[in-house]
């Protein structure tokens, strides 16, 4: 493995962020964006290679199967060209090994996709920390579950004073 390339486990892994270590994850960020999206570039390439291989190898086995057909004497429609070429084993070969290329390339640009949001999503949090929200929020926590709990036991309260005078009549 090249310097800038990473492991897809790799990759996988490094997506989360930890919200107690902001600094770590803003200076890491760009290194990891830009591996991913090498791999992203590499995994595209192979995809395009393996789509214009397909293409040669279907190109090739329609003019055997025309050929073929010529030197049998028969007719032969688009059609059956097409039947033939979906049955023959090289070009159902060259179909998986694009498939998969193309799977390949899906993925690390979804992964590149998801290394930009977590860029934007680091940003946020670090504008969220410096605001001071993780300290207002734990304290808003405190203090609404206390809120909570002094309005539940006032509705209590009350609600046992009206019952004696609901039962006087």
């Amino acid at each position: 493995m090249q310097e800038d390339e990473i492991s897809l486990a790799e990759a996988k892994a490094s997506i989360r962020i930890n919200k107690h270590a902001l600094d770590q994850g803003l200076t890491e960020q760009p290194e990891l964006f830009e591996r991913v999206s090498y791999m992203a570039v590499i995994h595209a390439s192979l995809r395009d290679q393996a789509k214009n291989n397909l293409a040669v190898i279907e190109a090739e086995t329609a003019s055997l199967i025309r050929q073929e057909f010529v030197e049998a004497g028969e007719k032969v429609t688009e059609s059956t060209i097409k039947e033939e070429l979906a049955q023959h084993k090289a070009t159902k070969k060259a179909s998986r090994i694009y498939l998969e290329a193309k799977k390949e390339a899906d993925i690390w640009q979804s992964l590149k996709d998801a290394y930009e949001q977590r860029g934007r999503a680091l940003r946020e949090l670090a504008s969220l920390y410096l605001s001071g929200y993780y300290q207002r929020s734990s304290i808003k926590s405190e203090k609404y579950q206390s809120d909570e709990a002094n309005a539940s036991y006032v509705r209590k309260r009350l609600a046992e004073t009206r019952r004696p005078i609901l039962n006087r009549n």
